[in-house]
């Protein structure tokens, strides 16, 4: 019995054929290519057929004689790696949430925000316990300010969610829709928090060291999602 990566070397070289050539074949990466080879992981059911092709086989062919290894499903990147995504997207939502209630939340009373009110151009009256929900808007950067909070604070509760599902089996397939799902999330907040920021900036109010917080921790968000992004690609 031979292993699946060593049938696909084997066929490679007898072919003369580089492990670049095969990549650029597939549309892969030649680290892909090497991953296969050296039996680290097995190509995808959806990829046989172009395999297959490229090696000059019939599918059948490829498989003759094959030790094939069932791959227990899990996320592409191992156990740890997952793991921080978890710790990573649950601290910053957390933290994203403590900002918000740092700037909105009182425990008694009423008043504006604790930084500076928005004098003429936008007014909130926030009572007691109730965040957000007593907040009224006289014009459209109050409207586009509230209306950005609430989707950045949204999409933070929703990087909760996701960031616990790190901890749950899921098939290749699962992971990766559960990445873009992540990445685009990263992606509203961000802007979201930006567009507060443009309000705030337009309304001339003298921004607290919380939501300066707020946004950078946004940023960093984002920032870490694309990183994420890119090293997944390169990977596979």
């Amino acid at each position: 019995m031979i292993k699946l990566g060593n049938r696909i070397a084997a066929r490679r070289k007898e072919l003369g054929m580089t492990q670049q050539e095969l990549a650029d074949k597939l549309f892969i990466s030649v680290k892909t290519v090497s991953k296969w080879e050296t039996n680290r992981g097995n190509p995808e059911m959806n990829i046989l057929p172009q395999l297959a092709n490229a090696l000059d086989l019939k599918i059948t062919d490829l498989f003759e004689d094959v030790e094939v290894v069932a791959e227990e499903p899990r996320n592409p990147d191992g156990v740890k790696p997952n793991a921080f995504n978890a710790c990573f997207a649950f601290f910053a939502a957390v933290l994203g949430i403590i900002f918000y209630a740092l700037t909105f939340l009182l425990i008694e009373g009423s008043l504006s925000p604790w930084f500076d009110p928005f004098a003429e151009t936008l007014t909130f009256h926030i009572s007691g316990y109730k965040v957000l929900f007593n907040m009224t808007s006289e014009s459209f950067l109050s409207f586009l300010f509230i209306f950005s909070v609430w989707v950045s604070f949204i999409a933070l509760l929703a990087h909760i969610a996701f960031g616990v599902l790190e901890f749950v089996k899921l098939r290749p397939d699962q992971y990766r829709t559960k990445r873009k799902a992540e990445f685009i999330l990263a992606i509203i907040a961000a802007a979201a928090a930006f567009f507060a920021l443009f309000a705030l900036i337009i309304a001339s109010t003298r921004i607290g060291s919380g939501l300066i917080m707020m946004f950078l921790l946004h940023g960093g968000v984002l920032g870490y999602r694309i990183y994420e992004k890119v090293k997944l690609k390169s990977d596979y």
